[in-house]
C-alpha cells in the first residue's frame, strides 16, 4: 500500500522541525575545553558558563595566586630564603631578608679599627746621607707588619707607617742606620741600632725621637 502524499510531506515537515529545535537548544560547551577552537582564534582564553563559551580564564583564582609568587619571589632575592615560606608568604619572607641584610652591615661595620705611625727623627747629623731602615713589629706575635727605609738628610727623617696599626694591639718599631751600606743590620757598633716600644693602640700615635747612643742589638733580629 502506497503512503498518501499529503502524509509524507507532513512528516517530512516534522522531523525537519525536530531537527532544527534540538540544533538551537544543544549546549556550545560542557567545559572550557571545547572553548579550545573558539580560544585560538580570539588568541584569548576563554571559558564555559551556562553551555556558552566566554571571554575570560578558566581559573580566575589564578591571576591572584601568581601575584602572590612575584611577591614571594621578590622576597627571596632579598632575604635569601625567605621566598620559600610560600605563596602569599612571600611579603613576610622579603620583610626577614630585610632584617638579615641589616645585620650583615652590623657585622662589617663591626670590624678593628686601624691607625697610623708617623716617626720623626731628629739630631741625626752624624747619619747623614746613610739609608735608615725600619721594621714595624707586632708584640704578639712578633710578625713584621711593614718595613719602610728613607735616607737621612740634614739630620732629619720622617717614615709613615699608613693604617698599620690596629685598635688595642701593641708594637715595637725596631731601626738602624746602615753605617756601612751593605743592607745589613750589624750590631753596634758597626751599624747604631735601636727599639721604640709602641703602647696598645687607641688612636694615631706619632714618635718624636732625637738621636742618642742607647742602642739595642737585638733588633737586628727584624732584619733577617
Amino acid at each position: 500500500m502506497k503512503a498518501h502524499p499529503l502524509k509524507v510531506a507532513a512528516l517530512a515537515s516534522v522531523a525537519v522541525s525536530l531537527f532544527l529545535y534540538s540544533s538551537s537548544c544543544a549546549p556550545e560547551c560542557v567545559d572550557f575545553a571545547d572553548c579550545a577552537d573558539k580560544a585560538k582564534a580570539a588568541k584569548a582564553e576563554f571559558t564555559c558558563e551556562s553551555g556558552v563559551c566566554k571571554a575570560g580564564s578558566p581559573f580566575p583564582d589564578a591571576g591572584v595566586g601568581g601575584g602572590g609568587g612575584t611577591t614571594g619571589g621578590g622576597g627571596g632575592t632579598t632575604g635569601g630564603g625567605g621566598g620559600t615560606t610560600g605563596g602569599g608568604g612571600g611579603t613576610t619572607g622579603g620583610g626577614g631578608g630585610a632584617t638579615g641584610g641589616g645585620g650583615g652591615a652590623t657585622g662589617g661595620g663591626g670590624g678593628t679599627a686601624m691607625f697610623d705611625l708617623v716617626f720623626n727623627g731628629t739630631g741625626y747629623a752624624p747619619h747623614n746621607g746613610e739609608v735608615m731602615r725600619m721594621a714595624l713589629v707586632q708584640i704578639s706575635d712578633g710578625g713584621i707588619v711593614s718595613t719602610q727605609q728613607q735616607t737621612v738628610a740634614s739630620g732629619n727623617f720622617t717614615i709613615t707607617f699608613t693604617q698599620m696599626l690596629a685598635q688595642g694591639q701593641a708594637y715595637q718599631v725596631d731601626y738602624y742606620a746602615d753605617r756601612n751600606a751593605n743592607s745589613m743590620c750589624e750590631a753596634p757598633p758597626t751599624d747604631h741600632v735601636w727599639r721604640d716600644p709602641v703602647a696598645a693602640v687607641t688612636q694615631n700615635v706619632t714618635i718624636n725621637q732625637t738621636h742618642n747612643t742607647n742602642f739595642t742589638a737585638a733588633a737586628c733580629g727584624s732584619f733577617p
